[in-house]
């Protein structure tokens, strides 16, 4: 069968690297799965900068990585379902969240 979107030619390649960048992940999703991984691939980077940084922002998150402040937000989410990532109240700034590491976050990095 064609690939109807291949067709239409080169305006159209954004939507094909998407498709491949998704296939990606689900193959990177398997592959963490065999080796013990639980958190989701796009959130290791996540990870990372806390492990480095230490206690972090949304904002300071999603500066560094360079994603919006809502994809931040629902990778925090799924770290946090996961117990990856834990919230806390910056103590110079009550209205600011800080995120970081749990012990078990760190031993996924491990992983």
């Amino acid at each position: 069968m064609d690939d109807f979107i291949k067709s239409l030619g080169p305006p159209y390649m954004a939507h094909v690297l998407r498709r491949l960048y998704d296939d990606f992940v689900r193959n990177i999703a398997q592959w963490y799965e065999e080796v013990g991984v639980a958190a989701p691939p796009r959130t290791h980077s996540t990870m990372v900068l806390l492990d480095r940084e230490g206690p972090l922002g949304v904002t300071e998150v999603a500066t560094q990585l360079c994603q919006s402040h809502p994809l931040v937000l629902t990778w925090v989410r799924q770290l946090k379902d996961l117990g990856f990532v834990e919230t806390s109240h910056d103590p110079a700034d009550a209205r600011r969240t800080l995120l970081s590491l749990t012990a078990a976050g760190k031993a996924q990095l491990e992983k």
